[in-house]
């Protein structure tokens, strides 16, 4: 099946722009036409992912440091919106649960690692990977977040997930350092 672009449905190559909704908080697939004029002229509803994988290799995060952000589980990833909330969302069988993250936490963070203090407001994340035998940490554009949720998601069985969402989860951040600069 052909895919189309969600704002007025021409045909789009296979590697195409994305949008995000921040109405919906969903990514939207768009032509270079539309991708590039919603982007520019309508910022309230929609913003332009510019795809980015960041490896973090020397932030460091406690276990208190974690815990204090609210996040539950060790694979998540958090993100700031227009409006200056931050988010944190975690891949599971649902899709991406999402939760706020305690404004005093955040900052306490972000005070440690200035890298993560200018995230662009709902396109980029900070993307953390504590369940593998080496904690992994990134900024990366939304997109592969949400492309992280989908293969969990998709993935899934049983109660824990099981070994077809660990091996998704363990060749997802495989290329993710391929592509990290």
């Amino acid at each position: 099946m052909e895919e189309r672009c969600d704002l007025c449905a021409l045909p789009l190559a296979s590697e195409h722009l994305h949008l995000f909704d921040r109405q919906r908080r969903t990514i939207v697939c768009a032509c270079d036409a539309c991708g590039t004029l919603f982007g520019l002229i309508d910022a309230t509803t929609y913003a332009r992912i510019h795809p980015s994988v960041q490896r973090l290799s020397h932030v460091t995060l406690d276990d208190a440091a974690w815990s204090s952000l609210g996040v539950p589980v060790g694979l998540a990833f958090l993100s700031r919106t227009a409006s200056g909330d931050v988010l944190a969302a975690y891949p599971g069988p649902a899709g991406a649960t999402t939760a706020g993250v305690d404004r005093a936490a955040w900052d306490a963070v972000v005070t440690r690692h200035h890298e993560l203090a200018d995230l662009e407001p709902d396109v980029e994340a900070w993307l953390v990977n504590r369940i593998s035998a080496e904690p992994r940490q990134y900024r990366v554009s939304i997109d592969h977040c949400y492309r992280l949720a989908g293969l969990v998601r998709s993935r899934w069985t049983g109660i824990g997930g099981g070994p077809p969402v660990a091996e998704a989860i363990a060749e997802f951040f495989h290329t993710l350092d391929e592509y990290a600069a």
